[in-house]
């Protein structure tokens, strides 16, 4: 089965971005990446989860607001790291409109 991600990041450098690449160089994992902050993922054979894929950008990008996104035929699903309270929440818009 293909698993397709989307992985944005606020803020990154080149060497963190050298190393989501390199984590992503691996088997059944397919990668697009021109623009900055940016990822499309293609995954195949269950080879990386969308959690696997956040704990990794988490770590490598020092904590930085980060989204990852996967779409599928059912209805995409999506995790993220970054203010979620009550008067910062950055995930409210994509909680209120994105699966409507």
């Amino acid at each position: 089965m293909k698993r397709r991600y989307i992985i944005c990041v606020n803020n990154s450098n080149v060497e963190q971005q050298k190393k989501f690449i390199e984590f992503l160089t691996r088997p059944s994992v397919g990668y697009w990446h021109w623009l900055s902050n940016t990822w499309l993922v293609v995954v195949e054979n269950d080879a990386l989860s969308m959690q696997q894929l956040m704990d990794t950008s988490k770590t490598l990008f020092d904590n930085e607001y980060s989204l990852v996104i996967e779409i599928n035929n059912n209805g995409d699903t999506w995790t993220g790291y970054g203010p979620n309270g009550v008067e910062k929440n950055m995930f409210t818009w994509l909680i209120n409109n994105w699966k409507k």
